[in-house]
């Protein structure tokens, strides 16, 4: 029984694990997006277009 918990935790530890990791990506992929949308815009804008 003390077998299946202790793996059980396991699971729990690396699902937690898993969407911390997914978060910080997902944070990350719309802050470079942002970047990305206005160093797009500034140079439009030093274009003159």
């Amino acid at each position: 029984m003390r077998k299946i918990e202790g793996q059980l935790n396991e699971i729990v530890d690396e699902t937690d694990h898993l969407k911390t990791r997914e978060e910080r990506f997902t944070k990350s992929s719309f802050s470079t997006n942002d970047r990305v949308q206005g160093f797009a815009i500034c140079a439009l804008t030093a274009l003159g277009v």
